[in-house]
């Protein structure tokens, strides 16, 4: 870890909510498409972490917190739910740091890192907007902020529990200019599905969404998947990218509607003119 990154616990953290039903836990097993998403978004956010000081924002588990300390130049993870946050620091002992942290109120000086990675979690926030003030407020002035999420204009859209508020490709390009950084934004997980099987399956997903059927914690959905997709696999407790699960994103225009595409990635990047003024 760099000498010059300092973080202060935060006392207000003693107890929360539980995020660990929403979690990506290891163990626990994911179809074909689970892994490719969880193994593209950790190779995206690789790529921009190369020689960096890097916060991964809502870290869970920690399970892409090796991948990314592969090519970083550290890596600090950062959890909301307590019992995530331990058992991620137990798996990684004085490799990497890992603490309790609120997203609208980040433990970090200013200008102390060089990226600050937001995966999956956007939604669960309940200010989205100060997160995004806050990552600036931390970043140096070329500094990045990385967001992946699910894609609300997708046909299929089924919010997760626990859920606040998700953002279209275009809303999330807005927020980040609006908190002073220039937006690209990217589409990856085609909604196209090819052959019978897959047309079926899909055609059980609109109908378990609009009856409400569809389960609320990880585990259930695991089952379920077991029963539609057939051969599982189990989550890693940490991930080390494989390019053959590594899935092509598209660079999309945010004028208009995302809506052939699973998921969004965006990447905000610091505007020199914007990095001292802290809102």
């Amino acid at each position: 870890m760099s000498e010059k990154l300092k973080i202060k616990t935060n006392p207000q953290l003693s107890e929360v909510k539980s995020f660990e039903s929403v979690t990506e836990m290891p163990g626990t097993v994911a179809n074909e498409e689970q892994l490719q998403m969880l193994h593209t978004r950790y190779a995206w956010a690789t790529d921009q972490c190369i020689g960096k000081d890097v916060l991964e924002v809502g870290c869970g588990t920690g399970i892409g917190l090796q991948q990314l300390a592969s090519v970083a130049r550290s890596v600090v993870g950062g959890e909301y739910d307590p019992k995530l946050a331990v058992a991620a620091q137990q798996r990684y002992g004085s490799r990497i740091k890992v603490v309790e942290m609120d997203a609208s109120s980040l433990p970090l000086a200013d200008c102390s890192v060089d990226v600050v990675l937001l995966l999956e979690s956007l939604y669960f926030l309940p200010q989205p907007e100060k997160f995004f003030l806050e990552a600036r407020r931390v970043l140096r002035p070329d500094g990045k902020l990385l967001i992946c999420s699910a894609n609300r204009e997708r046909s299929d859209f089924n919010p997760a529990p626990l859920s606040h508020r998700y953002f279209s490709a275009k809303e999330l390009a807005g927020c980040l200019e609006k908190s002073g950084f220039s937006a690209e934004v990217f589409a990856g997980f085609p909604t196209e599905n090819h052959g019978i099987a897959n047309r079926l399956r899909q055609a059980c997903r609109v109908v378990a969404i609009k009856l409400h059927l569809v389960p609320k914690s990880m585990a259930w959905k695991a089952v379920v998947k077991r029963l539609f997709f057939g051969r599982m696999e189990k989550l890693p407790s940490t991930l080390h990218c494989d390019p053959s699960r590594v899935r092509p994103l598209e660079l999309v225009t945010t004028d208009d509607c995302v809506r052939g595409h699973k998921v969004i990635y965006a990447i905000g990047s610091l505007k020199v003119n914007q990095a001292r003024k802290i809102a």
